[in-house]
């Protein structure tokens, strides 16, 4: 209870600071026994503050979450069981109608590992499910990591980053490598791509070269 307590209170105090000019900061408290993690957070034209994650068992048994915080203070939440699957949120954009494009990704079975679907949703101002897609990792990639970044990028489009799972069967090891997607605002696919280099690759930031079209990935 006091991790969901205290990493809500940071995201959302943090964005306030940033969005929220001359507005206290706040504390949220969810009444849940179950854990939940906060992955990613971004703030729509009317100042309120969508976070994104997932809340589940202690064994990793997770269901994607979104929680819209509203200046005042009050809150939503939506919590999206896709059954028998595990499932996270990773990164949230707002789109130019207003709608909310999140992107996650899901396996179908009910283990943490190895969630092998690159899920995108497309979700309007009060947590409904407008529009969703998913995408099967490309081989020999066995699953998406949790960590990702997005952007839009100067055409409009939705720019996703994460790491790809790689399996090296015969030293018995994982590695991870660079997954990029690019989606127009319907969530459809225009490009992917993945790259792999010696070490393990980790996304930390992903944001836009001043003056040009290019993109700059920080890990």
């Amino acid at each position: 209870m006091r991790s969901i307590y205290f990493m809500l209170s940071f995201a959302i105090v943090l964005m306030i600071n940033h969005t929220l000019k001359g507005q206290e900061s706040f504390e949220i408290f969810i009444d849940s026994q179950e854990d939940c993690f906060l992955q990613h957070a971004n703030s729509d034209d009317q100042g309120n503050i969508i976070l994104v994650g997932g809340i589940g068992g202690f064994n990793f048994d997770y269901d994607a979450f979104i929680m819209k915080v509203y200046p005042n203070g009050e809150f939503i939440t939506n919590r999206f069981d896709l059954g028998d699957t595990v499932s996270i949120f990773s990164t949230i954009d707002i789109l130019d109608n207003g709608n909310y494009f999140v992107t996650g990704c899901y396996n179908t079975e009910t283990v943490q590992s190895n969630r092998d679907h690159l899920w995108v949703a497309i979700l309007d101002e009060d947590l409904n499910l407008v529009d969703q897609k998913s995408y099967l990792i490309r081989e020999p990639y066995v699953g998406f990591a949790a960590n990702a970044y997005s952007i839009i990028d100067n055409e409009g489009n939705v720019v996703v980053t994460t790491s790809g799972i790689n399996p090296d069967s015969e030293a018995k090891v994982q590695f991870t490598d660079f997954a990029f997607y690019k989606f127009n605002q319907n969530g459809d696919t225009l490009l992917s791509r993945y790259y792999s280099f010696i070490h393990d690759e980790f996304p930390l930031n992903l944001t836009k070269m001043p003056g040009s079209d290019n993109l700059m990935l920080i890990e």
